[in-house]
């Protein structure tokens, strides 16, 4: 779902427990629900889940186009819709997630996201990394594999990482950082 503006499920039979999983996959993109049901309990128990709308397979596609591009207006960017919407405050040092998580950063954190965002997407190597921290906080040359893994931990970034690794490469930004406050 990387890259969506608004996720269509078309699924004969959704059980409570499947909408409220499809709802949680589309991490606040707009989610209507194509269903054979005509029963107005089922529409009106995934509505009360999350689902934006439910779709009937008898509506004309005029109606189902209709409902689609309203669906859309409501949809975020698709920059934002791609995971991108990750905040930094330098001059705070506070970092805000996709889930509104906002977890305040350790000046070696804030001194990776720094030399991350500085290669503008390409792989840093882990020895680049290394001692760009070592030079700024005198930790040894293995810290930045720890850093990054307790780092990861710390955002819990599974669904919308912050940090992507390129085997054999290095690391790098995997989503944009939106910047407040003082930048690099």
């Amino acid at each position: 779902m990387d890259g969506a503006r608004a996720v269509l499920a078309i699924m004969p039979d959704l059980s409570p427990h499947q909408i409220v999983h499809l709802v949680n996959l589309c991490n606040g993109r707009p989610l209507a629900v194509l269903s054979p049901s005509d029963e107005e309990v089922d529409r009106v128990i995934a509505l009360e889940l999350g689902i934006d709308d439910v779709l009937s397979w008898r509506q004309s596609r005029r109606e189902l186009v209709a409902r689609l591009r309203a669906l859309l207006r409501r949809a975020p960017p698709a920059e934002a819709a791609a995971g991108s919407a990750w905040r930094i405050d330098w001059r705070r040092g506070v970092l805000t997630g996709p889930t509104g998580l906002t977890i305040r950063l350790t000046a070696q954190e804030m001194q990776l996201l720094r030399v991350l965002q500085s290669a503008d997407g390409e792989p840093v190597p882990q020895s680049a990394l290394s001692e760009a921290l070592s030079a700024s906080s005198g930790a040894d040359r293995r810290s930045a594999a720890t850093l990054i893994s307790r780092f990861r931990r710390k955002l819990g970034d599974a669904d919308s990482p912050l940090i992507g690794t390129a085997y054999g490469q290095g690391y790098y930004l995997a989503a944009k950082l939106h910047q407040e406050g003082d930048g690099l």
